[in-house]
C-alpha cells in the first residue's frame, strides 16, 4: 500500500501503530497484573492488539514501498531495522497476552468443574477468594497453573516494555532521518 488519500500511506499508519503500541502495552501489563481485570476486558485487550498487529505490518509493509520511493537506502536502514524487529515484538506480546487469556479461561473453566465436583460452594459456582485467583489450583494440582501463569505474566511484562521501547526507538530513528536536512534556526 503505497497511498492513502493522497499521501504516503506510511505516515499516516505509523500514527496509529506509535499511538496504540504503547497503549495496548500499558493495557497489557495491567491485566497481566490483575487477574480479575483480565477476565472481564482479556477478549477486548486482544482484539486492540489484532488491530496493532495489523497496523504493525501494514506500518512495516507501507515504508517499505515508501523507501523504494524515496530511495533512502542508506539512511533509513536503522530505522527499518528497528521496525522489523517491533513487527517481531509486537507478534509476541499478541500471541503472549492471548496465552495469558486463554489459558487464563482454560484454568476458569478447570475450577467451575471442580466446584460442580464438590470443590467449590457445592452448587457449581467458585467462591469469590478462588475466581479471583488464577494461580489457584484446579483439581489439587495447581503448582504448573501457577507456573504457567506465571510465565505468560512474565512474558507479558517483559514483550510490553520491550514493544513500547522499540516502537519508540523506530519513531525517534524514523523522524530523525526524515527531519535531519530541515534547519530549524531559519
Amino acid at each position: 500500500m503505497k497511498s492513502l488519500f493522497d499521501l504516503p500511506a506510511h505516515i499516516l499508519l505509523v500514527h496509529y501503530t506509535v499511538v496504540m503500541i504503547p497503549l495496548a502495552c500499558v493495557a497489557a501489563v495491567l491485566l497481566a497484573l490483575r487477574p480479575r481485570w483480565r477476565r472481564r476486558y482479556g477478549w477486548a485487550l486482544l482484539a486492540l492488539m489484532a488491530t496493532v498487529v495489523v497496523s504493525t505490518m501494514l506500518s512495516v509493509s507501507s515504508g517499505e514501498e515508501f523507501e523504494d520511493v524515496l530511495e533512502l537506502r542508506e539512511t533509513i536502514e536503522k530505522h527499518e531495522s528497528l521496525g522489523q524487529t517491533t513487527r517481531w515484538l509486537v507478534i509476541g506480546l499478541f500471541f503472549s497476552v492471548a496465552g495469558l487469556v486463554g489459558f487464563g479461561r482454560w484454568s476458569d473453566r478447570a475450577r467451575g468443574t471442580a466446584a460442580s465436583e464438590g470443590a467449590g460452594t457445592g452448587d457449581g459456582r467458585i467462591e469469590a477468594a478462588d475466581a479471583t485467583d488464577v494461580s489457584a489450583p484446579a483439581t489439587g494440582g495447581g503448582g504448573s497453573a501457577k507456573a504457567i501463569t506465571g510465565a505468560f505474566v512474565a512474558a507479558t511484562l517483559v514483550l510490553s516494555v520491550l514493544s513500547t521501547v522499540w516502537v519508540i526507538r523506530t519513531g525517534h530513528e524514523g523522524a530523525r532521518v526524515t527531519w535531519s536536512t530541515v534547519d530549524l534556526d531559519d
